[in-house]
């Protein structure tokens, strides 16, 4: 499989072992060519779920240093319209993760979206494209 967005959901799912979503995490993975790519938005999400969690938090903070999950979307570059994006749906209401992930793919359309997050089945790119994800399948 291509390089693929990751959500903050599957990243928690990776590294704690009671998550449930931690076994079809795992599977999936082995699908999944690394790197993953992600935004800071997800990042402090993910590390705020996995604070609880030192020794998970640890390996999370390995795989960024490792280059395994790398963040080359800057928000300071499109911030408008990641905002714009959540005010469209802000009756969700959009996280600024999820915009971020969603102009992620807008700029690379043959990026697909590795999350639980079922708001992603609504989401549209800006020319009204689906977004094509894993884990939801």
């Amino acid at each position: 499989m291509r390089t693929t967005v990751i959500d903050t959901g599957p990243l928690v799912a990776a590294f704690d072992s009671r998550d449930q979503y931690h076994n079809l995490t795992s599977r999936i993975f082995t699908d999944i060519t690394m790197p993953l790519i992600t935004c800071e938005a997800v990042v402090v999400e993910t590390c705020f779920l996995l604070s609880k969690f030192p020794d998970a938090l640890q390996r999370f903070g390995n795989w960024l240093h490792m280059a395994r999950i790398q963040v080359p979307f800057r928000i300071s570059d499109e911030s408008r319209h990641v905002f714009s994006l959540m005010k469209k749906y802000e009756d969700m209401p959009m996280s600024l993760a999820d915009a971020c992930l969603v102009v992620m793919v807008e700029l690379n359309p043959e990026l697909g979206v590795f999350t639980f997050d079922k708001h992603f089945q609504i989401y549209r790119t800006a020319s009204r494209r689906v977004i094509k994800t894993v884990g939801l399948d």
